[in-house]
Formats: structure tokens, C-alpha cells, sequence
């Protein structure tokens, strides 16, 4: 929250002081101001506390309307300056009870609803409040001190206590409505709102809803004793308000956002520096530099209501070749293809897909586009003939006579690899070989029918089996 010189230094003037206030009063002039009872007045410039008491028989105020109406989730301020002069005794030692400041949900006394200024009724009130107290112990103990009391129309809450500085000193006050169920009372000793007394500030946290605050009001505890009496004034009233967020306002983030890879993008949530701005990367700048892939989100706070915001930002990932040459058998398909995101593709073929399925023998080429860049990438395709053709002759006749005298292939792949395997009808082995140019000249075995088994492996190196029968015949 920006906290704002209320009184002035030797570079900072008066007039500039109240520009910057929602709420200024220099108590100049009372015409503004309501005054019920005696006592308690504005005469040269300040509000003067008379010293008298009779608390339970006067009212003893002056109150002025705020000009707008602040709310339980509203958040505002309000920074002045008092000096207490004397106050009355209580077993010889310094005795008060006064409101220096009182923010009011009406023009009523502080805690009572009294139609007649003596208050003879003594009605509890129902008004909504926020308090600033000058008060001593009763019994006192020899201090004066400042609490805040909040009032939600019959629940009464009191702050802890900060000691105030010796009689005749000027005590510039500070009391914050920093967001809901929340207010902080500062007291310093200085015009300029730095130097805090021991035990300031006290953040205050309470329960209920206390709305609809119209008035500011100065006046005194109707329900003390005749001793707690006060001389001294109020000077500088100024008071802050901020206006929650409007519905349709949001952080002006762009929509989702592509980068490319080693790139960057500024984020901005471009609503001022007058607001406070929380990142789930932990800053607090209005705006941050991104350069990886992820969800970001800000929260934007005028320090009562926040608004949200969120951008996705994707990254396009570099191109780099991907294709390798391949191989593969006749009548097979084999894909070629080269994988991006948020890419187009043009292929020497003409394709304009990421996959193609070459169907010749050659040499292929991609052009790869994206956002950022065009790559050329190339592969080597062959396509091979995988078939072995084993053709082997099912009837051969070893009688030396010159013509089928072997059992050997008719025609066979030499890329192939073979491994033939001959057996007669109960399964013996009786012929074998690894050579694909084998000769079988049927050996001593009887003339029947035999059968064979050849495992071959093709020119990509897949296994294959092939089986039959052959017949011998002398």
C-alpha cells in the first residue's frame, strides 16, 4: 500500500498533501462538521478536546459525513496527527478514555444509539464502527495507549495495545483497513511516518463484517467515568480509499504466446506501478522475461481486492535432422518420416505430410518450416529385391548315367543364405549342407521318397523356411 506524507516537510506543500487525499480536513472551518454536546469542538484550525468528562451523562462529538460509503472488503486509510496535553487522574495516576478517531456506520454515539445528546437512555448500539481509542487501564497501571476497536453492530473487538509517548507530544497516526477482517494501527513520532513507537504497528485481525461506514466522528467513551478526561487536538485528517477491481477488468496479458527455442518473451501485466503484482515464478514486477515452456499466472492486488490472470507460453523446439537412409524388401511398406510441432512439410515427392512411404529406389529430401526456421533434410531409400526363388527339383535319379544324376537347386538367390536339411521317412538326417551350390548324389540310401527343409536368410537378414519332398529313382 503507498503510504503518503500527510503533513508536510520543507519540500513537500500542503495543497500537494491534500491532492493527494480522498478525504482532507484541516478543521479550518466547522460548517462542515455536526456537534452534539460540549467539550469536544472545532475552533483554530483542530479539534479540541475540552477538559471535562461527564461520560455518563453528555455526549461530548463532532461528526461529518465521509462522502461515499466504505464496506467490509473495502480498503482505506487514514493518517492524522494528536497530541494529548493532560488527562484526568485515577488513583493518582493518568486516567482516559477518548475516540480520536472513529470511522461510523451513522451519526449515533460510538457505542450507544442515544436519540438526545445526554444519552439518558443509554441504549446499546447497533453501528457499525472502526475505533481509534485513547484510553488508560482501569484500574490504571500509569500508561496511555492507542488500540483499535471494531464494532459489527453488537460485537465489540479490541486490538492490542501500543504506549503512547509522554504528555505534549504530537503522535502521527496511521490506521490502515488493509483488506478484509484486517486493520493495522501504526504510531510514530515523526511527521514524516517513519520512526514507530515500541510496539507499532499492531496488525489486527477480527471476525464479523463491519459495513456501511458514512461518517468520521471525534468524541469521547460515553460509557467511562467523569476522570477520564482529555485536553489536546486532532489536526490533518487525510483518508485513502481504493475501489475494488470492476468486474470486467482484468491484467492485460497477451493470449498464449509461441516462442522459438533460445528466444524470449517480455509478459506485462501493464496496469501501472501503482498496483502490486505477485507471478507463480515468485516475482513481483509488473512484468517479467520468459524463456521456457510453461502456464504463468499474476495476481494483480490494489492492495484490497485482487484480479488473476494467466498465459500459456510454448516453445518450438529447434529443428535437426532426423531422417536415416533405409532399406527394405519389395512389396513391403516402409515409412519415412520426420516429426515437429508446429510445422509444415514439403517432400521432393510433392507430399505435405510428416510420413511418406517411398515406393522406388532413391534418394528423398524434406523442406521443414516453422515459425522460425526452414531445415533440408535428406535419406536414402533401397528398395531389394528379397525374395531367394528356391526352386528345387522333386525327383532326381543317381544312376551315373550323365543326366539327373543329383539332387541340387534349380535356381537360388546367391544373397541368400541357406541351410539344407534332408531326412528319410522316420525323420534320420541324411543329407546337409550350408553351401548354395550343394550336390546330394543320394549317397547309399534306398531309392523312396525323401523330405527337406531349407532355412535361408534374405538379403535384410529375415529368416525364412521353405520344406519339401524329393524322390529318388535309380
Amino acid at each position: 500500500m503507498l503510504h503518503y506524507l500527510l503533513l508536510g516537510t520543507f519540500c513537500v506543500s500542503q495543497s500537494s498533501i491534500n491532492a493527494q487525499c480522498n478525504f482532507y480536513e484541516d478543521y479550518s472551518s466547522d460548517t462542515s462538521w455536526t456537534q452534539v454536546g460540549s467539550e469536544v469542538e472545532i475552533r483554530n484550525g483542530k479539534v479540541q478536546f475540552v477538559n471535562g468528562a461527564k461520560c455518563r451523562e453528555f455526549q461530548k462529538r463532532v461528526y461529518r459525513p465521509l462522502g461515499r460509503t466504505l464496506n467490509e472488503s473495502d480498503c482505506w486509510e487514514a493518517s492524522f496527527e494528536f497530541t494529548p496535553i493532560s488527562v484526568g487522574v485515577k488513583n493518582n495516576l493518568p486516567y482516559a478514555g477518548h475516540i480520536v478517531l472513529g470511522v461510523t456506520a451513522g451519526t449515533n454515539s460510538f457505542h450507544f444509539d442515544c436519540s438526545d445528546p445526554p444519552c439518558t437512555g443509554h441504549n446499546k448500539g447497533v453501528q457499525d464502527a472502526v475505533l481509534v481509542v485513547f484510553a488508560a487501564k482501569n484500574p490504571p497501571n500509569g500508561d496511555l495507549y492507542f488500540t483499535i476497536h471494531t464494532i459489527d453492530s453488537t460485537n465489540e473487538i479490541t486490538s492490542q495495545k501500543i504506549v503512547s509517548m509522554p504528555l505534549g507530544s504530537t503522535h502521527f497516526i496511521k490506521l490502515e483497513k488493509t483488506k478484509a477482517n484486517q486493520a493495522q494501527l501504526s504510531i510514530y513520532s515523526d511527521s514524516s511516518f517513519t520512526n514507530h513507537l515500541p510496539g507499532s504497528p499492531v496488525l489486527f485481525s477480527y471476525q464479523g463484517s463491519v459495513d456501511a461506514l458514512t461518517h468520521v466522528q471525534h468524541g469521547n467513551t460515553i460509557r467511562g467515568e467523569s476522570r477520564r478526561q482529555l485536553t489536546g487536538s486532532v489536526d490533518n485528517l487525510c483518508m485513502k480509499w481504493k475501489d475494488p477491481f470492476p468486474a470486467h477488468v482484468k491484467p492485460n496479458l497477451p493470449s498464449d504466446t509461441l516462442i522459438c527455442a533460445g528466444d524470449s518473451v517480455n509478459l506485462s501485466a501493464g496496469m501501472g506501478s501503482q498496483f502490486d503484482y505477485l507471478w507463480n515464478t515468485g516475482s513481483t514486477d509488473s512484468m517479467i522475461t520468459i524463456d521456457r515452456e510453461g502456464v504463468y499466472s499474476v495476481i494483480v492486488s490494489n492492495g484490497c481486492t485482487q484480479i488473476f490472470d494467466t498465459i500459456t507460453v510454448l516453445v518450438i523446439p529447434k529443428l535437426e535432422n532426423q531422417l536415416e537412409d533405409i532399406s527394405f524388401c519389395q512389396g513391403q511398406r516402409s515409412p519415412l518420416s520426420y516429426r515437429a510441432v508446429y510445422a509444415s512439410y514439403l517432400w521432393s515427392t510433392g507430399d505435405t505430410s510428416s510420413t511418406i512411404y517411398p515406393n522406388q529406389t532413391g534418394l528423398y529430401s524434406v523442406e521443414v518450416t516453422n515459425a522460425c526456421e526452414i531445415i533440408y533434410d535428406e535419406a536414402y531409400v533401397e528398395i531389394i529385391d528379397c525374395d531367394c526363388n528356391i526352386t528345387l527339383p522333386n525327383v532326381f535319379t543317381p544312376n551315373n548315367d550323365g543326366e539327373n544324376d543329383f539332387f541340387k537347386a534349380v535356381e537360388i538367390g546367391t544373397e541368400c543364405i541357406i541351410s539344407l536339411s534332408v531326412f528319410n521317412r522316420w525323420g534320420r538326417l541324411v543329407f546337409e549342407s550350408t553351401d548354395n551350390d550343394f550336390m546330394w548324389d543320394g549317397g547309399d540310401v534306398a531309392d523312396g521318397v525323401y523330405y527337406w527343409i531349407v532355412n535361408y536368410t534374405d538379403p535384410l537378414g529375415v529368416s525364412h523356411t521353405e520344406n519339401g519332398t524329393v524322390t529318388i529313382t535309380r
